[in-house]
């Protein structure tokens, strides 16, 4: 499917136009995200879906597995921030790509800047769809919610960006867990064995508009606290 769906969509990439602000590329990715969680038997529950796809700006959630991406794309074509190191996978990096994905390098001061830069253009004049970055700066292995990384909320500040909170819950998430140096075939798998149907709840939070030079570590300390809430809800 990632194949076949990878091919396709770099022939509609040639098509002008857009749907809903989104390229027919990122509708078909969100078809296969579809048909990815029907053969897992995972289902997708989102009670106010409509402010996640009308939204203009950064979306915030919470990172707890690798299942999230392809839970978020189930709802709307979204595009994302992600390590440089994606960029360079077959077939993932390349849908990635298409998608209108921001890579960036961590470990590289310049690539961080011109994330950011990138980001900034992204979002410039409301442009669509949501740009989702995980502001626990990876996925979080442990209980709870990790600290949050300020560069998100700087970002957002700086450019007058709004973003969207949201908390990404699971009903086993021993099935979608992800260890730290696990191959990611060993963790679908597990996935894979799962008995049942395994729910995912995506719960659509506070909006926040943000102005320079608000104080990020403020805007930092709200965001943690109103994801925290929602995690343990």
């Amino acid at each position: 499917m990632v194949v076949v769906g990878t091919v396709v969509v770099f022939l509609v990439g040639w098509v002008p136009g857009r749907v809903r602000g989104v390229r027919l590329g990122g509708w078909i990715v969100m078809g296969m995200a579809h048909i990815t969680w029907a053969i897992f038997g995972v289902r997708v529950r989102c009670d106010e879906v409509e402010r996640l796809r009308s939204h203009h700006g950064f979306l915030f959630p919470n990172h707890r597995s690798y299942a999230d991406i392809a839970v978020l794309l189930y709802l709307f074509p979204v595009r994302f921030l992600s390590q440089h190191k994606v960029e360079q996978m077959p077939f993932i990096g390349w849908l990635a790509k298409a998608m209108g994905t921001v890579f960036v390098d961590r470990e590289s001061k310049a690539s961080r800047a011109e994330a950011r830069r990138e980001m900034a253009e992204a979002l410039a004049a409301r442009s669509h769809p949501p740009l989702v970055l995980f502001p626990e700066g990876g996925i979080n292995r442990e209980p709870g919610l990790a600290p949050l990384r300020r560069g998100a909320f700087e970002v957002a500040a700086a450019n007058r960006i709004p973003y969207l909170l949201c908390a990404i819950r699971y009903s086993d998430e021993a099935a979608v867990r992800w260890y730290e140096g696990e191959p990611i075939l060993r963790a679908v798998w597990r996935l894979a064995q799962h008995r049942g149907t395994l729910t995912a709840d995506v719960v659509i939070l506070e909006t926040v508009h943000p102005n320079p030079p608000e104080d990020v570590a403020a805007l930092v300390a709200h965001a943690e606290s109103v994801l925290e809430k929602a995690l343990i809800a």
